[in-house]
Parts: structure tokens; sequence; C-alpha cells
């Protein structure tokens, strides 16, 4: 190896030779194909910066709905549309991220690139939030304006950066990715929950425009952080160049071309050597969705076909978790402004309306840990899975927190209509209510322990049951599941606005909270998740898990 020298080894070689050594990717020139260290170091590069990411866009989300009915001057019900829609793109853009960075960038150009979007829009957002004269005057009276100028692009790079950390590990600590995993997961929920607050206060209280500063402020140093691993990062050597979801859609199209073609002799006997093979992996299920077996009839191999069945088949599951990500679209918008109306004096400081989404984060950080310490054994004892009960199961307990959240939710918005009217402040939207802030704390709760066992459940579930080719698949289910969720959650406030009109008093979501029926809207996602629920347990009921995955 010493004789022929690193400019002419091998990736495997380059690679001994590097940990071996300890030296820097520099030394081979700085090309991407030779930065190839990995480890626990650049790994915590990457953790860093994300984590200033994480920050830097719960600053600004948490208390949009306050920024958008305070400053800016928009209705309720539009100010909740707007979070919607620009939640859904958060959560749908990372999609559009990772197939760039599968199919042309590669992952550290993405995150760049990524970043200097970031800039971009915290950057505008900043100064339209320091200088209003930049937006006014039309601003506030066109929403398309106050959308163009608030939000812009926000390409979130949130799972590329966990697998580019995750390639870090790869190779000499293939057992630290579920470590990495937890560490991610703790830091960023304890991190982020931490900062809103400070942010949200800063925000209220002295000026949005240096809140939406600090901000952007983290965006930069989270910027600089990264780049400075960038010589000690492991870059994978050979990228992919097909995103399996174009593999998936492919297949997809081709059954749909073929659907009244009748097969050949020797196509249907590969289709029952497909079906043979897919009995000894699904007992009983080879002969599901035989309909995309006319994708055959292309260019398209057995196991193609046989992966984008097995995608279909998660389809079901996935539609039953949507009316889950409606519920969980409320704490940042309706949960906010109801607080907004209430006494929030905590030793004689008068916290923002958008502190208590904290009481939704901390749920999560301490209940994963009691879920596996307690949870889990007390489980196993009743059923005897090795998981205390199937990943199916633990999603549909989040499904029942999450309706029985509703519940709660409209409760206790009763009693702050009834004590509203009551104290005469019917007619008073500005003032007060003698009614603490922390009546709303049950809700929060709720939803933030529904979490650990939904979207935590939603992951492990997507990524147990794709195809192995396919998973990086995983992403896209669970991100979209979310993002389509939003957008339903703002074509419902939409739906509600427009049947019973805005400008009246009977308006559900009249900008005066005391003669709004906002009850009625967190009934009506009560009944709509109870339903769900119903379709949720026969869909589950009818899944078949691949063999081995409980």
């Amino acid at each position: 190896m010493g004789k022929s020298g690193p400019g002419v080894m091998d990736y495997d070689q380059r690679y001994e030779f590097l940990l071996n050594h300890g030296r820097s990717n520099k030394e081979f020139g700085g090309g991407s194909y030779m930065r190839i260290v990995g480890g626990w170091r650049p790994a915590k590069f990457i953790l860093t910066a994300e984590t200033l990411e994480t920050i830097a866009i719960y600053g600004v989300a948490s208390n949009l709905m306050t920024y958008l009915t305070g400053p800016l001057h928009q209705s309720t019900a539009t100010a909740a549309i707007n979070i919607n829609v620009w939640s859904a793109v958060v959560w749908v853009l990372p999609l559009v991220g990772a197939f760039v960075a599968d199919t042309y960038l590669g992952r550290f150009r993405t995150i760049k690139i990524s970043y200097f979007i970031y800039l971009v829009g915290f950057g505008l957002l900043t100064i339209s939030a320091a200088l209003p004269h930049v937006c006014a005057p039309e601003l506030h009276n066109n929403t398309l304006n106050n959308i163009s100028c608030i939000f812009k692009t926000f390409l979130s790079s949130s799972f590329t950066f966990h697998s580019f950390g995750v390639d870090q590990l790869a190779k000499e600590y293939p057992e630290s990715k579920s470590s990495f995993f937890i560490l991610r997961c703790f830091v960023l929920y304890i991190s982020s929950t931490i900062f809103r607050l400070i942010f949200v206060f800063i925000q209220e209280n002295w000026s949005w425009g240096l809140g939406f500063g600090l901000s952007l402020a983290s965006m930069v140093i989270a910027l600089v952080i990264f780049t400075r691993g960038t010589y000690i990062y492991r870059f994978s050597p050979v990228e992919d160049k097909e995103n399996p979801l174009s593999t998936v859609l492919k297949v997809y199209m081709s059954a749909a071309k073929n659907w009244s073609s009748i097969p050949s002799t020797g196509t249907t006997q590969a289709v029952d050597e497909m079906l043979l093979s897919n009995d000894e992996i699904r007992a009983g299920g080879g002969h599901q969705l035989r309909f995309l077996d006319k994708a055959l009839l292309d260019d398209i191999s057995t196991d193609q076909v046989e992966d984008a069945r097995e995608v279909l088949s998660l389809v079901p599951i996935w539609i039953t978790l949507l009316i889950y990500a409606v519920v969980c679209a409320q704490p940042l918008t309706f949960f906010t402004m109801q607080g907004s109306t209430m006494m929030r004096s905590v030793l004689s400081i008068e916290i923002p309306a958008a502190s208590m989404i904290t009481i939704y984060s901390f749920p999560v950080v301490l209940f994963i840990p009691i879920y596996d310490l307690f949870v889990v054994p007390l489980a196993q004892r009743f059923t005897g899975k090795p998981n205390g009960i199937t990943i199916l199961q633990r999603m549909g307990v989040g499904l029942v927190l999450s309706i029985v959240s509703m519940m709660v939710a409209a409760i206790v918005e009763r009693k702050r209509l009834h004590t509203a009217f009551d104290s005469g402040l019917i007619d008073m939207p500005h003032e007060t209510i003698s009614m603490s802030i922390w009546w709303l704390a049950p809700q929060y709760i709720l939803i933030g322990v529904a979490e650990v066992f939904t979207v935590l459940g939603m992951r492990n579930f997507f990524r147990d049951q794709l195809p192995d080719r396919l998973k990086n698949l995983d992403k896209f289910l669970f991100l979209s599941a979310l993002g389509v969720g939003e957008l339903l959650s703002g074509f419902l406030i939409f739906a509600i606005e427009k049947l019973t009109d805005a400008s009246s008093q009977s308006s559900w979501l009249s900008d005066n909270l005391n003669r709004a029926h906002l009850d009625y809207f967190y009934w009506l996602l009560f009944g709509l998740g109870a339903v769900n629920l119903v379709a949720y347990i026969y869909a589950s009921q009818i899944y078949i898990y691949k063999t081995g995955i409980s």
C-alpha cells in the first residue's frame, strides 16, 4: 500500500489508509470521492448544525399565529390556513431535497444549497418584521403579498441531514446508527423546546425583528459549523442515480398502460414464479394486487413489481393516518389563539400564549424513556410479544389519544366561552378572561404523548415494512402523511369559514373568539377522528406484516 500511494488506491484501500493513519481527506485533493474519513467526529458536526437549524425553524414557526393576526392583521381563519399551508410545504420539501440529493447533487451539496435558501428566507422574514414599511401598505390588504413577504422558500434538510449523519458511522460503527438516531431526537427536542421559550418571549416583549433575527443568526452559525467539517465527512463513493420513488411510479404507470393487454405465455409463467416467491414472503398474501402484474409486459423485473406491490399495500394505513395529522396541526394555530385570551401570568411574568407549545414538546422527551422502560415491559407480561404491542397497535393508541385531546379541547373551550359570557366580555375580545391558560395543558399533553405512539410508530412501521430496496421511501410516506394532513386542516378551515359565514356572529372561526365556536370545530375533529379510527382498525386487521416483523 505504501508503494502505490493514496492516489492509486481503490475506495476500500483509501478508507483503510485514512482510518489507520488518521489522515485528512484534504491530502487527497479535496475531491468529493476522496472524503471518506467519517466516524463520530463529523457526525457531531452534523448533529450540531442540524440542532441549530431546528432551533431556527421552531423559533419562527411557534409564534407565527400571533405574528399574522397581530402585526400583519390577518383574520384568525386566514392565518391558520396560511400556517397549515406553510407547514405542509416544510414537511413536503425535504422529499424534493431527498430526490435531488439521491439523483443529482448528493447529500452534502444538497444540504449546503438548502442552507443558502434558508438564509434568504430567514433574511427576508427578518427584514419584513424589522422594517414593516418595506412590505406596507398593500400587504395588510393582500393575503398573497403577505405570504410572499413572510414565508418565502424554506427548504428543510432535516432528513438529508440524518442520512448524511448515519453515513459517517456506517462503516466502523454500524451498531451506532440507532444510538445516533436516539441522540439526535433527544437533542433536537430539548434544544428546540428551550429556545422556543426564549425566542417567543423576545418576539412578543422586545421586537419581532430581533426574534426572527436570532433564527437567522442560528442558521448562519449552523452553516459555518457544517462547513467546518467538510474535509472529514465521508461521502458515498457510488451514488445511486435512480430514486426509489421513480422506480415504483414506473411500475404503476406501466400496469395502468397495460391494463387491458393480454400477457403472453412467457410472461404468465414469470408472473406465476413471482407469486410463488411472494407466497414465501407473505403467507397467504401472494395474490394481492395482481393487477400490477401487467407491468411485467414492459421492461420491468418481477422484483420491481413485487416492491411496488409492497408499497401499495401500505396505502390504506397511510390514508388512515391523515386525520391524526390534522389534529396535530392545531397547537400552532387555534390553541395559541385560545391562550392569547386567557390569564398568562407565571411568577408575575406574563408569558406569550405560544410558550404553551413547550408543554407539547416536553411529554415527548419524557415519555419516550418511560415507554421503553416501563410501558413495554408491562405490555410484554400480558401479550408475550418482544415489543409489548405491535407497531400498528402502538399507532392505534396514539390515534385514540389524539381523539381524546380534541374532546378535552372542546370541553375546555366551552368553559372558556361561558367564562367570557359570565364576565361580560363577550364583545370585548382583547380583554383577558379570568381563566388560567393552564386549562389548556391537558390538550397539549395528550397530543404530545400521542406523538410518542403514532409519529415514532409511523417511522418504524414504514421503515420495517418496506422492501429492503426501497427503505428510503419510509421518509416519503412519513413526511407526506404529515404534509397532506396539514393541507386537509387548511381545507377544513377554509370550508368552515365559508359555510358558517366568517362575517357573521354565528361563524365558528370568528376573529372575536368569544363569539366564535372553536368548540364545534374541535367536536368535528373528534367525530372525524372516531370514524377514522374505525377505518384504521379495519385496515390494521387485514394488513399482513412482512415475515418476522410485528
